[in-house]
């Protein structure tokens, strides 16, 4: 009887160490943008629904939760879909749901894993990523602290599909670099919980990829057709964190435009030593719908529904089958792309419930003709995948691009603006240093040089000399310089003209030569700055030798008696309008030095320039 007992307790140990986990998901997507900036999106709804449904098919109806607000035309097609408005209130109390249920799973013993799934827009201030929800911003702060930190989850993946994800993971100097300081350091959330995974898109700019055809995020398109089984490279049922980069590195691959081909971040959680071989999703097992894809040629697909929206596409490499899990209930084809002598053919098959192979199923006339509104995104799923494509994605995937820096074309167009800006100002700023080194120099000096002389009645003493000498000298100088000024062509135009012929294509392009030009810019300002100090301090100086003309003819007079002449009382007037206008000049910035402080107001610039 003991040894019964014994042996049903093994068994039942095994059991729960052979169990899946327990698997929830949180949905939370969102159209609305925060800022006026950028317009809103048309298909995160339509993501937050396909992904309830995938995960409906992975986990189980009653196991996930959207945070979604539906338009009317997503609203007309999954009219029985209800969901919640993303705020931080029903943020907070799903959460709190989802808190509860693992509590009670930890407490029995048992397993759980729960995916969080963002789409959106976002964006990236002082170096912290943020996503919007509809009734403000989802910092990376509040992402950890009222979100990842209360899941009591043996593993938690989080899937993010925003502009600057990466940065609600890991934050960033936009210049590129890690944040120094030690305190910051634990601040990496895959780090600091290393039951956590990700797999996001890189992409700085501040836009969110859709697509008309697809209805969707790109990239989110991407994950949920390599979750439903896509990506499945080795057949196993298993998808890693690794095939699904892999999956989705490949459907890029052929966008040549760095701008709009999403890179990809994936690490798999900490604690599971197989990195990114970490397991991200478990297909079922048994029941449900089922398509059987062959291996014996290359096989490119798209599957709809009966409204004629996209559920997936894949492009089978020859030599590796795949199994898809598909959404039961409702009627799906299949629109496989035959390479014809000409152009492509379409052949469409229903997709039955149950298990079937592709190869089994009657094709019929085509009722909807491949097409797709943008040759940019057509390029999508043009390269086959399967296990060679895989072993060159992981190749590629060790060689990793440089990690995002934040640095959009945004910046670039910002800065542009600024330098045309320093161009039109540096030409003002030159015309009028030479004008007043002719009227301010120049003129004053030649008046001073005069009065001397008049007023020592061409006496040959050393005094007369002298001041003869150095009235002269400084008149002279205040002419070279100032027909100088007039006749130089300005530094700007050349830097304008160099940052015109850059490559800002690519991130990496981006955040290796917007900080250079902005020191450029800079260091444009400090120099009219130090101009227009030299400037000043020449006028105060000419001013101080005209006042003090100007009171000794005064003076002069008033001792030997005379009549006060004019030449005296002149110059004295000259003199304090030439010093008032030195002091203002010393006392206030070059108008390129104030088109450089507005530009480096942005936070983003200051962290820049702090490097």
């Amino acid at each position: 009887m003991i040894r019964c007992a014994v042996l049903l307790m093994v068994l039942a140990s095994a059991a729960r160490a052979n169990a899946q986990p327990a698997g929830y998901a949180l949905i939370v997507t969102n159209n609305r943008s925060q800022s006026t900036a950028r317009p809103d999106l048309h298909y995160a709804d339509d993501d937050g629904v396909q992904y309830a449904e995938l995960f409906r098919d992975l986990l189980g109806p009653e196991r996930v939760t959207l945070l979604t607000q539906l338009d009317a035309e997503t609203a007309a097609l999954s009219p029985k879909v209800q969901a919640e408005a993303p705020t931080h209130a029903n943020l907070d109390a799903a959460v709190t749901r989802l808190a509860e249920q693992l509590r009670k799973l930890h407490a029995a013993g048992e397993q759980s894993v729960v995916y969080l799934v963002f789409a959106g827009h976002g964006d990236l201030d002082r170096g912290q990523g943020y996503l919007d929800l509809a009734d403000g911003r989802l910092t990376a702060q509040e992402l950890e602290e009222f979100v990842i930190a209360r899941l009591p989850a043996d593993r938690i993946h989080l899937v993010m599909d925003s502009c600057n994800s990466y940065f609600l993971l890991s934050p960033r100097k936009p210049g590129g670099k890690r944040w120094q300081s030690r305190t910051d350091v634990p601040r990496d959330l895959l780090a600091k919980y290393p039951r956590l995974g990700a797999i996001l898109s890189t992409s700085a700019e501040a836009v969110t990829y859709e697509w008309s055809e697809i209805q969707s995020g790109v990239f989110s398109y991407e994950v949920r057709a390599g979750l439903r089984g896509a990506a499945d490279v080795n057949g196993d049922g298993r998808i890693t964190y690794a095939e699904l980069a892999a999956f989705i590195r490949v459907a890029n691959r052929p966008v040549v435009n760095d701008l709009y081909r999403p890179k990809v971040f994936s690490r798999g959680p900490a604690a599971d030593q197989n990195g990114s071989d970490a397991l991200l999703a478990q297909l079922p097992a048994a029941g449900g719908r089922r398509l059987l894809l062959g291996a014996e040629r290359d096989q490119r697909l798209t599957l709809r529904d009966h409204q004629g929206v996209r559920l997936m596409d894949i492009h089978r490499e020859a030599g590796t089958p795949f199994s898809l899990t598909l959404p039961s209930g409702v009627p799906l084809s299949a629109q496989e792309q035959i390479q014809g002598a000409e152009r492509p053919e379409w052949v469409d098959r229903d997709i039955p419930e149950g298990e079937h192979a592709l190869s089994e199923l009657t094709p019929r006339a085509t009722e909807q003709a491949g097409r797709g509104e943008s040759p940019l995104f057509n390029m999508l799923f043009a390269d086959a995948f399967g296990r060679r494509s895989f072993a060159e994605a992981q190749t590629e995937a060790s060689n990793p691009d440089e990690p995002p820096s934040g640095v959009t074309l945004r910046d670039v167009d910002r800065l542009r603006l600024h330098l045309s800006l320093a161009v039109s100002t540096g030409h003002e700023i030159r015309i009028a240093t030479g004008l007043t080194w002719i009227v301010f120099v120049a003129v004053p000096m030649a008046a001073l040089t005069y009065s001397i002389a008049r007023y020592a009645n061409k006496s040959d003493d050393w005094e007369t000399r002298t001041g003869l000498a150095t009235g002269v000298g400084m008149s002279v100088v205040g002419l070279v310089f100032g027909t100088s000024y007039l006749a130089a062509s300005g530094a700007e135009d050349d830097l304008f003209e160099s940052f015109s012929r850059q490559d800002f294509s690519t991130e990496s392009a981006r955040s290796r030569n917007i900080p250079r030009y902005e020191r450029e810019l800079k260091l444009r300002a400090e120099q009219s700055q130090s101009v227009r100090s030299v400037v000043g301090w020449c006028l105060t100086g000419v001013a101080a030798l005209i006042i003090a003309s100007g009171s000794y003819l005064t003076i002069q007079d008033a001792v030997r008696g005379d009549p006060v002449r004019l030449q005296g009382p002149l110059n004295l007037t000259m003199g304090v309008g030439e010093a008032v206008f030195g002091l203002f000049l010393l006392s206030t910035d070059s108008r390129l030095m104030d088109n450089w402080r507005t530009y480096s107001h942005d936070p983003s610039v200051q962290q820049r320039s702090e490097e």
